[in-house]
């Protein structure tokens, strides 16, 4: 389970490097737009895809805007101007649905004693 775990966390650091070799721009090597594009679509993409391998992005989310933003972060971290708009498309649609969503998580405080169990049993 904690590798697993580790895994998730890490996935960025797997991903990245191979975008480097691809794509100089990310290591600041070309013309100042194409770094430009390159590092901000790449950071966006980077937490795309960390909040969709975590499954938490605004708060916790379902298993299909996770496949979303994983795609969508994977689309974004390759800096070309036809997989970032469309990495953007999927982003910009998961973060709409989240904010429009009527609902609402559980917070510690608003769970009664015992309760807590109970929630994280049903997620498992």
């Amino acid at each position: 389970k904690t590798g697993w775990q580790a895994m998730r966390l890490a996935v960025v650091a797997y991903v990245v490097p191979f975008m480097f070799i691809y794509f100089p721009a990310l290591l600041l090597l070309g013309s100042p737009v194409d770094i430009t594009l390159a590092v901000i679509t790449a950071l966006i993409g980077v937490m795309a895809l960390a909040g969709g391998v975590e499954g938490c992005l605004l708060r916790r989310i379902n298993w299909w805007h996770r496949s979303l933003l994983i795609a969508g972060g994977l689309l974004l971290i390759i800096p070309k101007l036809t997989t970032s708009l469309a990495g953007a498309t999927l982003v910009a649609i998961v973060i709409i649905q989240i904010r429009l969503s009527r609902q609402v998580e559980p917070t510690l405080e608003s769970l009664r004693p015992g309760e807590l169990d109970s929630e994280n049993s049903r997620r498992a």
